[in-house]
């Protein structure tokens, strides 16, 4: 999870000089067999002591240890990595397994190899550190000329660098892995390991052919191989020695770095040998399938410079080249980045660029002096012809092609300015990148009279695509452009272009012409601004799109990003990222392989106007998502193209050998993402698959900030003022109005909201002044009557308990610091859930109490009325009958009682 209310993507990187993963691992792991023998290269036996074995026998007077084995035993030669001068020989026709173990030989001061197999078959481990060291004028390092078969791969299992060679050919003209002098190379594949190799001074390859031998069949599939070609040596990094073709030679992984020696191509031919037949010296048949490739034309001197992949120096051409995969940097000096080396003689033919295919992976060509960034080599004499640009076809892939001098695709130059044919060039596919000089010199232009031809660029992409747009021509010396051309009357033309809804672009250049053409489509189309298409020999006409610029185009199976640790593109399927905002929302896009940076960045945006409903905020469907163009003003948002040079050497005496030299370029341009909404609500939080993620390159370049309020509470009645003006951080006022209630506000409450072009950044002003609203507090009290009597009653007081009034209704836990923040807002939550439950249980115990209270009432009554109810009426007649007499005797008896006095009183009045 990776959060930022802005941050950048990288969309593409170039740099050569990074580390990169390989495209195409290999998967399979198959480490070494089991031994049937260790031996002791040091202490000339095995480990039981003896000299001899099935298949093997250790010469101790001389120090030569012969394996003879036809039946694939594996045997372990050990060391300590002390130096020693035993060598090893493979018998011709042997076909076994060895293991390399710490082993260290060094026979330089003698006329022999470290490791011999010429016309054997071998399967080599690698354990620990081993180092070969060949001795005398053409011995190869490890010597496996024409005839044998070599395999290498760590012990370990393919793929994996815990084993390591370093195999240097002798001082005379032997390769470094491969064959000695006047011998091609054999059958090689490396399939892991760490591996250097490095070619004596006189002519070898650093992994190939020996001086003057071809380089055989070489095979990359894994590992770590670094191939040199002795700086005075005229071979190519991996190829042929000098005067050799270059051979079959395929990389299908790995983490490859190949330089030529004085004159040889970094992949593909030595210098060629003067006056040599037309295959001296060329690149021979290279395919390139995965991996990471760098490869360096020799430049110890400019006049013989090789080609970075392809022909070597003198004239070498480049070959046939095809790259359908990986990450490939190919660097010429005065040879193309890719295709033919550089020659100094002018009476020789130029050295073409062969035939280039290219339909994937990701290719940075590059020319640092006269040679096309792909296509010729160039010349250094002023009135020799530079080398013509060959056949190109680009039909996929993402392709960066510069050259300082020469043609970005198509011809080299000389020291007149004066550019080789451009040959013939199309494009129907992929992602092209170039200098100002794009086809320089002509596309399919004719060697023999410059003649221009047909040109397509097809792979000149539209988005959406364009039907039917019509491209206009300026005028040549006056006379405008026709339609149709007409030589003979000095008319030129061109005729209409995009006429399918792929976005192909077909358009016609006239012959040669002093003066330049502008051209001008319309409408959305991919390329650079200004690029520059040659017309024959002597002049280039400039082609202006109107339109995107060429950054962010790349498909995403196209960027090395979207690649992980082991290789595999992380988009085969589609990927769904979630967008979390800080208030909660949340929002989901899926990405595709075939998707491009702008594509992801509009789905990016629409997500965020829409699904996060950011746009009700700002007109136009919003800018919360682009590509930057390079003209905003933010240094985090700028496209970028930085140079990368190569360190300077030098002499023992301190003075420079080698001066810095520019090797290739770091490109990459930045995705913004921007929040419309201030503050910890308007954060958004990128949640999905890690590598995807990675790959995106997430990263925070400005922090969310809370928007500040000065806040006065009114009674709405009276107009008196509830408490005096306070400071508000954020969107919630807490306790302002009674400490018992909180008010949560819309975060761009009295703000508006507007784009500035000029910063490419949300400016946020203030409506209004003051800004008044309203808020109604209604009295929620539950009564309940509990007695007979009048305010016999319990007053019930319930506060908010919902997800918006907890303040968890934005919670979100999607990272480490969110999760951390939505501790503390769950601990306030449950204090007011303890809180209100405490509450709660009082006023159920008062409820309790009453209903006991009642219930004990209720049944005196009950038991009052049962005893009226059920009484025996006969008895209590009697009784009341009884009692009625006994209370009119008492009356009647007192009655009598108070007439005696009377009596009395009479008979005395008598």
């Amino acid at each position: 999870m990776q959060k930022s209310n802005i941050f950048e993507v990288a969309t593409e990187s170039a740099d050569p000089s990074a580390p990169v993963n390989p495209v195409n691992p290999i998967n399979p792991i198959n480490p070494a067999p089991a031994p049937r023998y260790i031996i002791d290269i040091e202490k000339r036996q095995d480990s039981n002591g003896a000299t001899s074995g099935i298949g093997w026998s250790f010469d101790v007077l001389n120090g030569v240890l012969t394996i003879n084995d036809t039946t694939g035993n594996t045997y372990e030669i050990i060391g300590t990595g002390t130096q020693t001068s035993n060598r090893v020989v493979v018998t011709s026709g042997a076909d076994t397994n060895i293991i390399l173990s710490d082993v260290n030989i060094d026979v330089g001061a003698s006329n022999d190899s470290a490791f011999d197999m010429t016309g054997a078959e071998v399967k080599l481990y690698l354990k620990g550190t081993n180092t070969l060291i060949s001795g005398g004028l053409s011995h190869a390092g490890l010597e496996a000329p024409d005839g044998s078969t070599l395999t290498i791969t760590s012990a370990k299992g393919d793929g994996f660098l815990d084993g390591s060679l370093n195999a240097y050919g002798s001082f005379g003209s032997g390769a470094g892995i491969g064959g000695g002098g006047m011998r091609s190379g054999g059958n090689i594949t490396i399939n892991g390991g760490t591996v250097t190799a490095t070619s004596g001074n006189a002519g070898g390859a650093g992994i190939g052919g020996g001086g003057l031998g071809d380089g055989g069949t070489i095979t990359i599939n894994g590992g770590m191989v670094t191939a040199t070609a002795s700086a005075l040596s005229a071979g190519a990094g991996i190829g042929s020695g000098g005067g050799g073709y270059g051979g079959n030679i395929t990389i299908d992984g790995g983490t490859v770095t190949a330089t030529g020696g004085q004159a040889g191509a970094g992949i593909g031919g030595g210098a060629r040998e003067y006056g040599g037949d037309a295959s001296s010296g060329s690149g021979g048949i290279i395919t390139i399938t995965g991996g990471v490739v760098t490869a360096i034309g020799g430049s110890s001197v400019r006049d013989y410079d090789g080609a970075g992949i392809g022909g070597g120096g003198w004239g070498g051409d480049g070959g046939n080249i095809t790259i359908t995969g990986g990450v490939v940097t190919a660097i010429g000096v005065g040879g193309a980045g890719i295709g033919g080396g550089s020659h100094t003689d002018p009476t020789y033919v130029g050295s073409g660029g062969g035939i280039i295919t290219i339909s994937g992976g990701m290719v940075i060509a590059t020319s640092n002096d006269r040679g096309a960034g792909i296509g010729g080599g160039g010349q250094y004499d002023s009135s020799g012809t530079a080398g013509q640009g060959g056949t190109v076809t680009i039909s996929g892939g993402t392709v960066i092609a510069e050259s300082a001098n020469g043609a970005g695709i198509g011809g080299g130059s000389n020291p007149s300015g004066v550019l080789g044919s451009g040959g013939v060039a199309t494009i129907t596919g992929g992602s092209v990148h170039t200098s100002d000089n794009l086809f320089t010199g002509g596309i399919q232009s004719q060697p023999t009279n410059g003649a221009g031809g047909n040109v397509y660029l097809a792979a000149l992409t539209v988005d959406p695509p364009i039907v039917d747009t019509e491209i206009t021509a300026g005028s040549i010396g006056g006379v405008d452009c026709a339609a149709t051309p007409n030589a003979s009357a000095g008319v030129y033309g061109i005729n209409d272009v995009l006429t399918d809804a792929s976005g192909n672009v077909y358009f016609w250049l006239p012959a040669a012409s002093s003066e330049s053409i502008e051209l001008t489509a319309g409408g959305l189309i991919y390329g650079n601004n200004s690029v520059s298409i040659g017309i024959g020999n002597n002049s280039a006409a400039t082609l202006s799109f109107k339109g995107i610029s060429d950054r962010g185009v790349n498909t995403l199976a196209e960027i090395r990003q979207f690649y992980n640790a082991s290789g595999v593109f992380t988009v085969n399927s589609p990927q769904v990222v979630t967008i979390y905002q800080g208030d909660g929302k949340n929002t989901q896009v899926t990405l595709y392989a075939d998707d491009t940076m702008y594509s992801v960045a509009k789905k990016i945006n629409d997500a965020i106007a829409n699904g996060l409903d950011q746009g009700r905020y700002v007109s136009g469907g919003g800018n919360f998502c682009a590509i930057a163009d390079g003209t905003e003003n933010t240094s985090e948002s700028v496209y970028k193209k930085v140079p990368v040079y190569s360190d300077p050497t030098y002499n023992s005496d301190g003075t420079v050998k080698e001066p810095s030299v520019l090797i290739g370029y770091k490109t990459y341009a930045t995705m913004l993402v921007r929040s419309a909404i201030p503050g910890a609500g308007g954060e958004l939080y990128f949640s999905g698959d890690e590598d995807v993620l990675q790959a995106l390159g997430l990263n925070t370049i400005q922090q969310s900030k809370e928007s500040e309020f000065t806040v006065t509470v009114y009674d709405a009645h009276t107009g008196n003022m509830i408490n005096s003006p306070q400071q508000v951080s954020g969107n919630v006022i807490y306790g302002a109005v009674t400490d018992n209630i909180d008010v949560k506000f819309n975060p761009l409450a009295n703000i508006s909201v507007s784009w500035n072009e000029k910063t490419k950044s949300y400016n946020f002003s203030q409506i209004s002044e003051p800004y008044t609203t309203i808020v109604h507090i209604a009295n929620n009290e539950t009564v309940l009557q509990v007695g007979a009597n009048e305010q016999e009653d319990l007053t019930i007081r319930l506060g908010n308990m919902s997800a918006s009034a907890l303040g968890l209704d934005g919670i979100l836990v999607v990272s480490r610091e969110l999760a951390s923040r939505a501790i503390t807002r769950l601990d306030a939550a449950i204090t007011k859930v303890s809180k209100q439950r405490a509450t709660l249980g009082a006023y159920q115990n008062r409820l309790e109490h009453t209903i006991t209270n009642l219930t004990t009432a209720s049944t005196n009554t009950t038991a009052a009325e049962s005893r009226i109810r059920d009484a025996d009426m006969s008895k209590e007649m009697l009784n009341f009958t009884r009692l009625q007499i006994l209370t009119q005797s008492g009356t009647s008896m007192l009655a009598q009682a108070n007439q005696l006095p009377q009596t009395v009183i009479s008979l005395i009045r008598g």
